[in-house]
């Protein structure tokens, strides 16, 4: 896409953040598009932001294996650690994987991202950024507060987040 392109067809979803939708092939639907944007009225999108968008765009059907790994592996670490308490806090009881993952309903990897909503690709705007940067963040059921985001650089997976 050319920053024109982008243009034409993205919004302010908030003063320092452009959105706008793709279809992803990988994914199998339409994805959010997060640009995090200076609050200027003129809106500059880099180069290296398009790279970002033409990294993801361009993830070869594959990658969908590495993201369910990722996924499965942080879900297997937090519900490896998961602690609850029935008194406020006072007290905690740990919980097993097995109970944890059963609770969840989740058996596999497969399941884990099924259980697992995409929730948008974020792109930093920066001009101090060389390559393309991109984040893929999920919504996942055993951290709602936090989620996970998977780190691209330059089309490749580079870390969890």
């Amino acid at each position: 896409m050319t920053e024109n392109e982008i243009l034409k067809i993205a919004k302010r979803k908030y003063p320092t953040i452009l959105e706008f939708y793709l279809f992803s092939e990988l994914f199998g639907k339409e994805i959010p598009i997060n640009i995090s944007i200076d609050r200027d009225e003129d809106i500059v999108i880099f180069e290296s932001t398009l790279k970002a968008v033409y990294d993801f765009q361009n993830l070869p059907k594959s990658e969908i294996e590495n993201i369910k790994n990722q996924i499965w592996n942080h879900c297997l670490a937090c519900f490896s650690s998961t602690k609850y308490s029935h008194d406020g806090g006072i007290t905690w009881q740990e919980s097993k994987l097995e109970d944890n993952l059963k609770y969840g309903g989740i058996v596999d990897r497969d399941d884990a991202l099924s259980k697992s909503e995409i929730k948008r690709i974020y792109i930093q705007n920066d001009l101090s950024i060389i390559g393309g940067f991109f984040s893929i963040q999920i919504n996942i059921l055993w951290d709602t507060e936090h989620g996970m985001s998977l780190l691209y650089h330059d089309g490749e997976f580079s870390e969890i987040e």
